[in-house]
């Protein structure tokens, strides 16, 4: 058998899923074996870009090898819609959610004539 572990890490684009909500869309990305901590979310100016690593295990020497390391990267431009400062996103079972919230519709205020 080959035991070579020479490896090219290459870069992935995630498969995503857009859901649309009352308030506002969730975004779900498949981000297997990346943990919470190697997970990169950033808005810049109205472009949401998702990047993780997932890395090689330690486990032992593989003889055998379907999943190599490699990098995930996924730009989604956002709607003006979107409530920027209350984007947040959790992860679960390799499962990346992110929760896109709208922005508030002003409220109707009185205001007082003096």
């Amino acid at each position: 058998m080959n035991t070579n572990t020479q490896s090219c890490v290459k870069t992935i684009r995630p498969a995503a899923s857009v859901i649309h909500r009352p308030d506002g869309f969730v975004i779900e990305c498949d981000m297997p074996g990346v943990s919470r901590e190697g997970i990169q979310l950033t808005v810049e100016k109205n472009v949401l870009t998702i990047s993780g690593r997932r890395n090689e295990t330690k486990l032992g020497v593989p003889i055998h090898r379907e999943s190599r390391p490699c990098d995930y990267r996924r730009a989604f431009v956002l709607e003006a819609e979107i409530d920027l400062s209350r984007i947040n996103a959790r992860t679960e079972a390799g499962v990346l959610q992110i929760f896109l919230p709208r922005v508030e519709a002003p409220k109707p205020r009185q205001i007082a004539v003096g």
